[in-house]
């Protein structure tokens, strides 16, 4: 039983180290996602503003003006 115990011992320690090394990568990873997130928020934001002052623009265009007094 005692050449069991040696004989687990190293796979063990392997197999912590591999926990590890996906611990670390794993935060990478994660905090590459939100960088990619964050900028297509912005890049998202920035096109509804856009798209905003179009939409804006073209109701002022298209609305008939109101102040015109009739005799």
């Amino acid at each position: 039983m005692l050449g069991l115990v040696f004989a687990m011992r190293p796979e063990q320690k392997h197999a912590r180290q591999a926990g590890t090394l996906t611990e670390l990568t794993l935060p990478h990873a994660l905090r590459a996602e939100i960088r990619r997130l964050t900028e297509d928020t912005r890049r998202l934001r920035a096109e509804r503003d856009e798209l905003l002052g179009v939409l804006t623009q073209l109701a002022r265009l298209l609305d008939p003006p109101t102040s015109v007094s009739r005799r």
